[in-house]
This record gives structure tokens, sequence and C-alpha cells, in this order.
């Protein structure tokens, strides 16, 4: 289970750090000049595709190719800490806890939400797909 943490925790680590780097490059630099809508539509492949492919890295290194469980925990762990790590985000910057709550509750927020369990749940996916793929 000690690998299972430690991907889960590299796995959070890329996921972040992409979804930050890509929120960044997208406000500050990209949405001026196209749009918020069409920045938003341009980053998506984008972290999908980032996503994907550390996702089967590390189920590859941390020896998850057949064992579903163990993929589900990290993506199920992942989550968690993605959005852990959002509304501390949130709060640090001067959001009230319950205002960063409450956020999740409109379509941009619940379309986060949904966009983070997707990603968190790519281990699981591909370890689902190889292990149908093979019988």
């Amino acid at each position: 289970m000690a690998a299972t943490f430690a991907a889960a925790l590299v796995y959070f680590a890329i996921l972040f750090l992409t979804r930050l780097a890509g929120n960044l490059l997208r406000v500050y630099l990209l949405a001026p000049m196209l749009g918020h809508a069409l920045t938003a539509i341009l980053e998506l492949p984008v972290v999908l595709l980032i996503a994907w492919m550390a996702s089967r890295a590390l189920i590859r290194l941390f020896g998850m190719r057949r064992r579903l469980p163990h993929a589900a925990a990290m993506g199920a762990l992942t989550f968690v800490l993605l959005i852990l790590a959002e509304m501390l985000l949130s709060v640090l910057a001067g959001d009230r806890f319950v205002s960063v709550l409450r956020s999740y509750s409109g379509p941009p927020g619940a379309l986060g939400l949904i966009g983070a369990f997707i990603l968190a749940f790519f281990p699981a996916i591909q370890v689902a797909l190889s292990r149908s793929l093979h019988r």
C-alpha cells in the first residue's frame, strides 16, 4: 500500500502543477488575447493528455498494471489531495471556507469537481481497460 500512496502523491503533484500552470497561462497570457472560453477549451486536451500519460507511467512505475483496487485507491487519494489543495489555496487567498464549499454548487465549481474526479481516476480507467483487453 506504500507504493499506492507514493504513486498518488506523485500523480497529485503532476496534476496540481499541470492545472496550476494551465490556469496561470490561461488567465494571464492567453485569455486577454483569445478570451476565457476559447483558452479553457484549448487547455483541456493538454491537461487530459498530460494526465493520461502521467497516470500510465505511474501505474507501470509503481507496479499496478493489473491491480485495479490499488489504481482506484491511487485515484481516490489523488482526488482528495486535489480538492484539499484547491480549498487550502482558496482560503489562503482570502476566501472563506464556507464560500469555497458553496463554489462547488454552481456550474463552474461542479465542472471543476467532475474534471478533478475524471483526472484522478485515469489510473483505474487505464488498469480496467488493460485488464479487459488482456482477457
